[in-house]
């Protein structure tokens, strides 16, 4: 799973692979409760996690699937079991960020609605 964190933060997020970027997403996996990886066979295809979590709401985030596993519907499959299981915790909305085409369609089959657009701007040098 780390290693697919980091290369989720290189395509998705822009990060440089440096050894800041492993420790950042070490760090991140020590404190991660919510994180899960969708084994075919016993082969992990698909990872996705809750990048936030209120009793009635989760953030959707990180979505990822090595690029020789995509467009199969493993990473629409896992955000969906993962939300079923939210709900079951008590979870009645959840929201995601994406502007991956692809990823739009997975999401809006799931049951997914566009609410807005909406851009991140990732800064490589802080501001002050």
């Amino acid at each position: 799973l780390i290693h697919w964190l980091k290369a989720y933060n290189i395509e998705g997020l822009g990060k440089e692979d440096n050894e800041a970027l492993g420790q950042h997403v070490e760090e991140g996996m020590e404190k991660a409760t919510d994180r899960w990886a969708l084994l075919i066979d016993d082969k992990p295809v698909s990872l996705s996690g809750f990048n936030a979590k209120l009793p009635e709401i989760v953030q959707v985030g990180p979505v990822w699937t090595p690029p020789k596993y995509r467009n199969r519907g493993y990473a629409r499959a896992l955000v969906a079991m993962t939300l079923q299981k939210a709900r079951q915790e008590g979870a009645r909305k959840a929201i995601l960020f994406t502007d991956t085409p692809a990823a739009i369609k997975a999401y809006e089959a799931i049951g997914f609605e566009k609410i807005g657009a909406y851009r991140l701007a990732l800064l490589k040098q802080p501001l002050y």
